[in-house]
This record gives C-alpha cells, structure tokens and sequence, in this order.
C-alpha cells in the first residue's frame, strides 16, 4: 500500500487537479490554470470526494494527505514531479481515459 503514486486511487488528472485544491484554489482558478471549463473542473472535484469517501473538499486534501497522495502541509511539492507536473507539461487524460475538454480555442 503505502503512499507511492502507484497506490493512487485517482487517475493522473485528478491527482493533478488535487494539488491545486490542497493550494486552497477556487474551481475557476484551476480551471484557469489547467485550461479547462469550470464545470470540467466541478465536475472532477465531486468525482475525486466520491472516490475518496468524503463530502468536502477540505475533507478530500486532508485525506488525500493520510494517504500520501499528496505531501504533508507546508511541504512544497517539487516542480516535474508526478504531483506537480511543470506548468508547460502536457496535462494528462482524465481517469476515465478522456481528455477534458479545454476551455476555448486553440
């Protein structure tokens, strides 16, 4: 088990998109940030508190934290590592194998 992204329970993009909530980020600021719709980002923030079993998304980082996902507070996450892609990588697909759609044009 442990808290290797092997044991992830979220896909890549959820592991992503949950680095910026434990920033404390609004929805539309992470979807400013991973170029998404609003309602993309709303949509993986409810699918990532289902996964993890919890109703908020305070209760989401703090559980995300037991289990390793993410660094304990006040640990910076390196930039290019796996929670912490650089911002000029290529985001990956979401967990059901899709990529979101972007917010806008091209």
């Amino acid at each position: 088990m442990g808290g290797d992204n092997g044991s992830c329970v979220l896909g890549p993009y959820d592991c992503h998109l949950q680095r910026y909530l434990a920033e404390g980020l609004t929805n539309e600021q992470i979807a400013t940030r991973m170029k998404r719709n609003t309602r993309t980002i709303e949509q993986h923030v409810a699918h990532i508190r289902k996964l993890l079993g919890v109703s908020t998304r305070e209760e989401a980082v703090r559980v995300a934290r037991q289990r390793g996902l993410l660094p304990p507070k006040g640990v910076p996450v390196q930039e290019g590592s796996p929670e912490n892609p650089s911002p000029d990588a290529q985001v990956p697909e979401d967990s059901t194998g899709h990529e979101p759609p972007h917010a806008g044009g091209g």
